[in-house]
């Protein structure tokens, strides 16, 4: 593993510490496997729940450190030379980048070190392992994984398999757009993390809620996935989940349905002839 420090010696302020490319795509891999599992949960084409690799997970997805005195005061010193519009936010990441602008103060250095010596000497409390801001390079690690084209192609297989038990095919025959990244990660977030650390629960849980705030990403074969997620009783999704479980129950409205932000406007389009047979199992 890589422990990567800036260039002033502030050791307290890491970049992404443990986050080396071994590591990365170790956690891409275990992503995939567990969204394949959660996908085949759901199509009712595996077996048993299985248990996520938290060595694996551990060090990317994990909940961020406290924000170092350091790190702070870079922040409020670079806020008052760079002056930004009012009303623009910025991310963890963004603050962390300019909290780099300006070497630390002894004071600050000082405060950190107290910190450190009573949270982990005395109270002997862990050392997170992500720095702050590290939301950005998680959100990034799972759209990497779960967006690879062999996985895509997996999913469209299992997806086919599952319709062609339940649908005589239509002309315009299987799903050619895959299920985005997003419903990967919420599936498997939901019906895969029951024996996880709390610590990975908690962060997934951060990461599902953010996922589901983003706009514009859901179309018709996202919002069906997890429509039989929701259904599934293996699956949990969580309080984030509850305002679209209840708009995934009025199905039959189908055209009229507003399923908030997450959907995209044109999301209708992607729904084959077929849609009523395996959204309402109509004959």
């Amino acid at each position: 593993m890589t422990s990567v420090t800036t260039e002033n010696g502030n050791h307290a302020v890491r970049a992404m510490g443990n986050y080396d490319p071994v590591s990365a795509q170790l956690a891409a891999e275990e992503l995939q496997r567990l969204a394949l599992a959660a996908l085949d949960l759901v199509l009712g084409q595996g077996g048993a729940k299985i248990s996520p690799n938290h060595n694996r997970l551990r060090p990317w997805f994990r909940s961020a450190g406290r924000i170092p005195a350091q790190l702070r005061a870079g922040v409020q010193r670079a806020s008052r030379t760079f002056p930004f519009p009012d009303g623009i936010g910025r991310k963890p990441f963004e603050d962390w980048l300019l909290g780099q602008s300006f070497p630390p103060r002894w004071r600050d250095r000082a405060r950190d070190f107290g910190s450190d010596v009573w949270q982990h000497r005395i109270r002997r409390r862990p050392r997170p392992e992500v720095a702050a801001g590290a939301e950005e390079f998680q959100l990034g690690l799972i759209t990497t994984a779960l967006a690879a084209p062999k996985l895509r192609q997996q999913v469209l297989e299992r997806i086919y398999r599952y319709l062609r038990a339940r649908v005589l095919m239509h002309p315009d025959g299987p799903p050619t757009s895959a299920p985005s990244a997003w419903t990967l990660f919420l599936l498997l977030r939901a019906g895969t993390m029951e024996n996880a650390p709390q610590e990975i629960r908690t962060c997934l849980e951060s990461l599902a809620s953010t996922v589901l705030a983003t706009e514009g990403w859901a179309g018709f074969w996202d919002l069906w996935l997890l429509d039989l997620g929701h259904k599934h009783p293996g699956f949990d999704f969580g309080e984030e989940f509850a305002s679209l479980e209840r708009k995934l129950e009025r199905w039959h409205e189908f055209q009229e349905m507003d399923f908030g932000p997450l959907a995209r406007e044109d999301w209708t389009e992607d729904a084959p002839e077929y849609w009523r047979q395996i959204v309402t199992d109509m004959p």
